[in-house]
């Protein structure tokens, strides 16, 4: 679909201009909380069932607080 620069949806003007969504900072604050301060169940998952497993839900749970704070993901 091409468009004249001036009727090109918000969001993708937004992308453009280098500008991040409101979503995407409270996903990237969600991560960050995360990787920060790893949950104990995260160590407990690692322990017992290895490092890919703790990493998929480190990201469920990072994804899980991103919704809660109003990201729409």
């Amino acid at each position: 679909m091409a468009y004249i620069k001036e009727q090109r949806p918000a969001w993708i003007r937004k992308l453009e201009s280098g500008g991040k969504a409101k979503s995407e900072k409270i996903v990237e604050s969600a991560f960050h909380e995360v990787h920060h301060d790893t949950p104990e169940i995260v160590t407990h998952t690692r322990k017992k069932f290895g490092k890919a497993d703790a990493e998929r839900q480190r990201v469920a749970i990072a994804l899980s607080k991103a919704r809660k704070a109003g990201a729409k993901i």
